[in-house]
């Protein structure tokens, strides 16, 4: 599995909660029980995804709910925003419960400084700000069943084949700079870039103001990439108020491999995105690989 790959490439994780004061997050989780969260920056500012389930059961399912939030001028977008401008942070998960929003997210050992600055920083502006975990990381996959415990979330890996008129050296910014045989996490994605952190398997063939190395040692890096596929899963889980939480990808030759992370109760609506992307973008031979909950890998 693709996720086996990545699992211990970021050294260190950490938990940061604190109360919500936004009203509209307030009005919306009062009463609620715990839900599931993905932010996405907009170039007006940015909305929050939230998913929930009521009464759930993994056998007889249960009554799911979805809303999406507008986050303009609150301190919850200003403290993610600040949070992702550190080059190696993925953010692995967001829960909500009642007033309280939780972040779970893995960085580089190199970038602990920023971290802790930001963590002064915001920890005498939020409210019962509290940091419930820092320490080294013990990957991706014990990252995510920690927040499956929660909220049941589900890993479905596709393999695929890059269509020859997509892959450029002249024209694609990360072939011109990674060449070929790569891995990387999606970080976010505003307008029709996506930033990720890059885990060169070779040498890199050239260096550009676009690229921030985060340790040459380990070959990590953070740029931005624009890919169809992945665009397309970030709108429609938009449109249909879709939290997934999580992408990576390898590029190996012209086999593209990728994976998403969906809560388990949205499995379904998902799968239709990731059927609809088949159909719509069929010349890149794409078939599912891998499907299992979270708990299960």
């Amino acid at each position: 599995m693709l996720i086996e790959d990545m699992n211990m490439l970021l050294d260190r994780r950490t938990v940061i909660s604190y109360f919500t004061n936004e009203p509209s997050l307030k009005e919306i989780l009062t009463d609620e029980p715990v839900a599931v969260a993905k932010i996405r920056i907009t170039k007006e500012g940015g909305l929050i995804i939230i998913n929930w389930v009521k009464d759930y059961d993994s056998e007889a399912g249960g009554k799911t709910s979805a809303v999406t939030i507008d986050l303009k001028g609150t301190k919850t977008l200003e403290f993610f925003k600040e949070l992702i401008k550190i080059h190696s942070v993925v953010v692995d998960g967001i829960l909500l419960s009642t007033a309280i929003i939780s972040f779970t997210f893995r960085y580089h050992h190199n970038e602990h400084q920023q971290v802790s600055e930001l963590i002064s920083r915001f920890g005498k502006e939020l409210e019962g700000f509290s940091v419930p975990f820092m320490g080294p990381s013990s990957g991706i996959i014990d990252s995510l069943k920690e927040i499956s415990f929660t909220v049941p979330l589900h890993y479905m890996e596709v393999i695929s084949t890059v269509p020859p008129n997509i892959m450029s050296i002249t024209k694609d910014n990360v072939i011109k700079t990674f060449g070929n045989n790569w891995l990387r996490e999606v970080k976010y994605l505003l307008g029709e870039e996506t930033h990720a952190v890059y885990y060169e398997r070779n040498e890199v063939l050239r260096e550009d103001l676009t690229t921030t190395e985060i340790s040459k040692s380990e070959k990590i890096y953070e740029t931005t990439f624009d890919n169809p596929i992945i665009n397309f899963f970030f709108d429609e889980c938009t449109r249909q108020s879709i939290a997934p939480l999580g992408m990576g990808q390898r590029l190996n030759g012209r086999t593209f491999t990728y994976y998403v992370i969906v809560p388990e109760f949205h499995l379904s609506g998902f799968t239709s995105i990731m059927l609809a992307a088949f159909q719509k973008m069929h010349e890149w031979k794409m078939n599912i690989q891998y499907s299992n909950e979270i708990s299960s890998l």
